[in-house]
């Protein structure tokens, strides 16, 4: 079996299900491969000062702390209050991919910490520095992450992974979708809780035995 997660590093509903898809991992990781794939949630005409965006996020950020438990940093409040800072989902794609050609089994979780490092520590989604420096901590070079952070091969590779989540159709993150058996089930589209994710796989499970 092979699960297919789909995300972005600015989805903020991905941050709130970081923690969850973590747990799934953990657990499952025994009986299924596990594909982290970024979606492109904002590229193009939606890049844009944050600070556009602000009223809006100010909202759905409150509803994500009560639901999922996580908390969006004091930094960031700062940042989404600056305003000035353009958000696109393009570097934090890049540095997935850089980050996979490394190492694609602990891809999730460092695409966890990128979404802490903007949510909580309100980093500068466009700042490669920071990305490399996330990856240091899974003993990964920052010089050679930041030459690969800077090779057009990366962006490419950030760039099919968006046509992936196209392909499957994906609308919303976070998404996941199971393969299994020759087929596609999807276990979720938007954020749910760690045991909703395990009642939907028992039932796949249960379908293709």
């Amino acid at each position: 079996m092979l699960l297919h997660y789909f995300y972005d590093p600015l989805c903020s509903w991905c941050y709130g299900f970081s923690p969850v898809i973590k747990a799934f991992q953990e657990k499952y990781k025994s009986e299924m491969d596990f594909e982290i794939i970024s979606g492109g949630m904002v590229k193009g005409e939606s890049e844009r000062p944050i600070g556009d965006l602000a009223h809006f996020l100010k909202d759905a950020h409150k509803r994500i702390e009560d639901t999922s438990g996580v908390k969006f940093g004091p930094r960031f409040i700062d940042l989404m209050e600056e305003g000035t800072t353009v958000f696109s989902s393009i570097p934090g794609a890049v540095a997935l991919s850089v980050f996979k050609s490394f190492d694609e089994e602990k891809a999730i979780s460092y695409a966890s910490d990128i979404q802490y490092a903007i949510y909580y520590d309100g980093i500068d989604p466009n700042n490669e520095e920071a990305y490399a420096q996330l990856a240091s901590k899974y003993e990964i070079s920052v010089d050679e992450f930041l030459s690969r952070m800077g090779q057009d091969a990366y962006r490419k590779d950030a760039y099919d992974d968006f046509s992936v989540a196209q392909q499957f159709g994906i609308k919303g993150y976070p998404s996941t979708v199971l393969f299994a058996k020759d087929e596609y089930f999807l276990l979720n589209r938007g954020f749910t809780k760690l045991e909703n994710l395990e009642k939907t796989l028992k039932s796949v499970k249960s379908s293709i035995k």
